[in-house]
């Protein structure tokens, strides 16, 4: 897990937003993927060592106890802290999840047989991100998905003038304007978001625009 200094899909997000959209998997340079590995601020580690909970044959997570994250062997610790924060900042970030009732948080990363297989000629890449939570809470260390929360983020390159903005045209009569329903959002929605986190995705989406 790398920081962004030697993240290989912002270096070359338009080649990593084609591949990981058009196949699920980037696959970056040898030589520029060796570098990134060996970066002191990269972290490497052993999948097998993380107590892995299988979801298909793609994806795992591992489970984060919010109350009980002392149970977690070295490995999953040192995980957990990548993630959230290491030492006191750790503790405090588990107390906050707790206090928005959120008992168990996850990381969710590649089979290790997936890995073995697809990357076993060229070095195999995903994106990875902190999702947006409100019932849920949970990191992805293998995503590939672009939409809503689960896309791939960036900032506006230029600032546009405020004269050169574009104007709306308001009519005089404005006519209504009706959003569209939960079921209408979940309905769309489910070709995109991932089997592993549909359940999840759609009680939060349920909880939030109820």
């Amino acid at each position: 897990m790398t920081r962004e200094a030697d993240n290989l899909v912002l270096r070359h997000i338009d080649d990593a937003f084609t591949q990981l959209t058009s196949t699920g998997n980037y696959c970056p340079d040898c030589a520029e993927a060796d570098a990134a590995i060996k970066a002191p601020a990269t972290e490497v580690f052993n999948l097998t060592q993380l107590k892995l909970t299988k979801e298909n044959d793609e994806f795992s997570s591992m489970e984060i106890s919010t109350t009980k994250y002392n149970k977690l062997n070295p490995e999953q610790r040192r995980l957990a802290e990548r993630v959230y924060g290491q030492g006191d900042d750790f503790v405090a970030n588990m107390a906050m999840l707790k206090e928005a009732k959120i008992d168990v948080t996850r990381v969710w990363v590649l089979n290790p047989s997936y890995v073995r297989e697809h990357a076993k000629d060229s070095p195999l890449a995903r994106a990875s991100w902190l999702g947006d939570f409100f019932s849920i809470s949970s990191f992805d260390a293998g995503g590939r998905s672009v939409l809503n929360y689960l896309r791939v983020r960036g900032v506006r390159r230029e600032v546009i003038a405020v004269g050169d903005a574009v104007k709306n045209q308001v009519p005089s009569v404005p006519s209504e304007v009706k959003g569209a329903t939960v079921d209408e959002i979940l309905t769309f929605s489910r070709e995109y978001v991932s089997s592993k986190i549909w359940a999840e995705y759609e009680a939060g989406m349920r909880q939030r625009l109820k």
